[in-house]
């Protein structure tokens, strides 16, 4: 579970500096499951999060 240790310090230092947007760029390992709970974890906390899908810009 160390990917999940690792995605959810990422997603408290995202708070802790008061985030207004987050872009994952290193999820290609996740499969559609792994995908959906890090949105939730991120869309949780950080209000302008936005999965961007290959070809998509911010």
């Amino acid at each position: 579970m160390r990917i999940a240790r690792f995605t959810h310090a990422c997603v408290r230092f995202a708070a802790a500096v008061g985030a207004a947007a987050a872009y994952p760029i290193h999820d290609a390992q996740l499969n559609e499951r792994g995908l959906a709970s890090v949105a939730g974890w991120f869309g949780e906390t950080i209000p302008g999060y936005r999965h961007l899908a290959p070809g998509d810009t911010a």
